[in-house]
């Protein structure tokens, strides 16, 4: 990302004065023609190759926050599992297990379709899919 970043920026833009004196290099190296082609070579490659470590780092973090978040949604889970099973043994509540199925298919479809608007984000405004997809799962590995 930071390379395209630089050769973006260093590009040279056509707009400045040109001297056409070699400056220790040879002269065809300095002159305006061989300057536009390597213009003409660096602008479309730039924004490609920063939109590229641009997407490889959102996948990274995107899968750095899964595995986070997936950890804690696991512990949260077990802990109140385990806080309604001896609440239950104890008798100080009764459960309504149809309303409890009813509620969590709701709650799985929601989810579904919430699953569905990131696929769509990933695949739709990263401008590259397969970096993305690497950094999600560099960023999901354990180290």
């Amino acid at each position: 990302m930071l390379v395209g970043l630089l050769m973006w920026a260093r590009t040279p833009s056509g707009s400045g004065p040109q001297t056409g004196q070699p400056r220790g290099g040879s002269a065809l190296a300095e002159s305006p023609q061989a300057k536009a082609e390597v213009s003409a070579a660096a602008k479309p490659a730039s924004p490609a190759l920063f939109r590229f470590g641009a997407s490889y780092i959102a996948g990274f973090f995107f899968g750095w926050i899964c595995r986070k978040s997936i950890k804690f949604g696991l512990v949260v889970a077990g802990v109140a599992t385990a806080a309604i099973l001896v609440a239950r043994h104890t008798g100080l509540i009764e459960l309504d297990w149809a309303a409890l199925q009813a509620h969590l298919s709701r709650s799985l479809g929601w989810l579904r379709g919430e699953l569905g608007a990131v696929k769509h984000f990933l695949t739709g405004y990263l401008p590259s899919t397969a970096a993305c997809c690497v950094g999600i799962f560099m960023g999901a590995r354990h180290h």
